[in-house]
C-alpha cells in the first residue's frame, strides 16, 4: 500500500472523528442554551410572581385582622439566598397564604387591584408550569447526551455533568444559583 493511500486514510479518519467531536459539541452547546434560557424564564416569573405577592402585601397593610408574620414573611424571603426552586417552594407557601386572604377577607376580594393581581398570579402559575415542564424535557434531552455514546466521550472532554430535573434539586444544599438568582 504506498504511503499517500495510508495519508489519506489517516486524514478521512481524523476528519470523520472531527466531524463527529464538531457535531456532538453543537448538540451540547444547543441543549445548554435551551436549558440556560428556560431557567431564566423561571426566574423571571418568580420575580414577578413575588412582586404581585408583594404588592397584595400593600393592599393588606390596613386591616389590622390579617396576621403580621404572613406579610413579614414576604418581605423575609427577599434577603435569603435561595435557590430558584427553593423560591417557588416559599412563594407557594405565600401563595396559600393570599388565598386564604382573599377567602376569609370579602372586602378585600371586592378590591379591583386585589382581582388584578389575582388574574396575573393565575397566569404565572400557568406559565411557571409550562416552563418547569420545558425545562424538564430539555434536562432530559441533555443527560441522555451526558450519558449516551458517543456523546459521553465529548461530553467529558467538554466537563459537562448531568443535571438535576427542576423539581429533583436538594433544597438543604449549599448551592444558592442553581438557576442564577
Amino acid at each position: 500500500m504506498p504511503l499517500v493511500e495510508i495519508v489519506l486514510y489517516v486524514i478521512f479518519g481524523l476528519s470523520l472523528l472531527a466531524f463527529c467531536y464538531i457535531y456532538y459539541y453543537n448538540l451540547f452547546q444547543a441543549s445548554i442554551i435551551r436549558v440556560n434560557e428556560v431557567e431564566s424564564d423561571i426566574d423571571n416569573l418568580l420575580r414577578n410572581k413575588y412582586e404581585l405577592l408583594c404588592r397584595v402585601r400593600e393592599i393588606v397593610k390596613g386591616h389590622k385582622e390579617i396576621r403580621k408574620d404572613t406579610m413579614e414573611y414576604l418581605e423575609r424571603l427577599k434577603e435569603e439566598k435561595l435557590s430558584s426552586f427553593q423560591f417557588d417552594q416559599e412563594l407557594a407557601v405565600a401563595l396559600n397564604d393570599f388565598y386564604k386572604i382573599r377567602e376569609v377577607y370579602p372586602e378585600i376580594k371586592e378590591n379591583d387591584t386585589f382581582l388584578k393581581i389575582n388574574i396575573e398570579l393565575e397566569d404565572i402559575e400557568e406559565q411557571i408550569i409550562a416552563c418547569r415542564d420545558y425545562y424538564n424535557d430539555n434536562i432530559t434531552k441533555y443527560n441522555k447526551l451526558v450519558k449516551s455514546f458517543p456523546s459521553i466521550l465529548v461530553g467529558r472532554i467538554i466537563k459537562q455533568k448531568e443535571k438535576p430535573f427542576f423539581d429533583g434539586k436538594n433544597m438543604y444544599d449549599s448551592i444558592y444559583n442553581d438557576f442564577k438568582l
